[in-house]
């Protein structure tokens, strides 16, 4: 975005036709791009990390799910780079600011590399992740 590409436009599959969302209520979908990539890092006091690993930003939807019962939310991502390493270096970073973010490690997270895609899982339960992770496969990408 910075070096005026346009992005790689994602779309969520359906949440309502999957098992694992039945009593989750969605409550935000939208995109972060590079810059807000770069503010969240620094929010957590990784500046510097936070411009070097939004650098290769190709694109990235997210989406914010409540659960009906407990109230717990759930965070789900799928961002896409401009090339793997780029991929695997932002793949790194937000491992850092997973561990910042949540010094006790005591929320379920998960930060998949896929070739040039990074899918990430915050909040749920660890029993889910292998069914969340399979939604997130199911993301379409297409160029702006």
């Amino acid at each position: 975005w910075i070096d005026g590409e346009d992005p790689v436009k994602l779309s969520w599959p359906e949440f309502g036709k999957e098992r694992v969302f039945h009593g989750w209520k969605l409550l935000e979908m939208n995109t972060l791009g590079e810059v807000q990539w770069r503010i969240i890092f620094a929010e957590h006091g990784l500046g510097e990390l936070g411009k070097q690993a939004a650098k290769g930003w190709a694109g990235d939807t997210f989406a914010v799910l409540e659960n009906k019962r407990s109230h717990n939310l759930l965070l789900l991502i799928y961002s896409t780079w401009d090339s793997e390493a780029e991929a695997n270096e932002f793949e790194q970073a937000y491992r850092q600011l997973l561990r910042v973010k949540y010094p006790k490690q005591d929320e379920n997270t998960v930060v998949k590399l896929a070739g040039r895609d990074v899918l990430i899982i915050e909040g749920g339960t660890k029993q889910d992740n292998e069914a969340l992770l399979e939604f997130l496969k199911q993301v379409k990408k297409q160029k702006s």
